[in-house]
């Protein structure tokens, strides 16, 4: 018996030693604080609003009711106005340490924000949204899976959702990295590393 409680017990210091090295080694976007209005903001690091503000993670009955990213965010003014107005028209929010882009650049609607990984010029918005944003919530249309990945150019800010067709489109001007990566096996379960070495290509240049 104590053989097995010390096998599950390594078992468990090595799954949680690999989680702290894959999550130290995850870039993300390095921006200043505040609130950003538009992705020209986003690349220059120069937020329209930087007043205080919270991100919150959202409830799980608000997302299945109404759909959209995990997070959301509240201003410490308690300004409504101000709030919806910033709402509607915000890219995304940075906390300093991560960057959270808006509904509108993922599953549609701007109800909620979603952690973006990577640090440009292409980022990746991980979500797994609902249809009911577009029927105006409710349970049945909630059930209905509408997304999972995204790519996002910051340059551009176009967003698509991430197929195989995606990141064959995104490696053809890269054919050394495109040999790394095997095609018949599904390119989108290697959506991360071709992102980011495609990134890094384009930071070099």
């Amino acid at each position: 018996m104590k053989k097995l409680t010390l096998f599950f017990a390594l078992i468990f210091i090595v799954l949680a030693t690999f989680s702290q090295q894959n999550s130290a080694s995850v870039q993300t976007l390095n921006c200043k604080r505040g609130i950003y209005l538009s992705f020209e903001e986003v690349i220059n690091n120069s937020p329209s609003f930087t007043d205080s503000f919270e991100i919150k993670e959202r409830t799980k009955g608000n997302i299945i009711m109404v759909g959209g990213g995990k997070f959301g965010f509240e201003l410490s003014s308690g300004n409504k106005s101000e709030y919806k107005k910033l709402k509607k028209n915000l890219i995304g929010i940075s906390d300093g340490i991560n960057f959270y882009i808006s509904d509108k650049y993922t599953i549609g609607g701007w109800q909620g924000l979603t952690i973006c990984l990577l640090s440009g010029p292409y980022i990746i918005a991980s979500v797994q949204g609902t249809a009911g944003q577009y029927t105006g919530g409710g349970l049945i249309p909630s059930m209905v899976k509408v997304g999972n990945g995204y790519l996002i150019d910051l340059k551009t800010g176009k967003s698509v959702a991430i197929t195989n067709k995606v990141l064959k489109d995104l490696l053809k001007p890269y054919p050394e990295i495109a040999k790394k990566y095997s095609v018949t096996d599904g390119l989108t379960e290697n959506t991360f590393q071709i992102v980011s070495d495609v990134d890094s290509t384009l930071k070099t240049k």
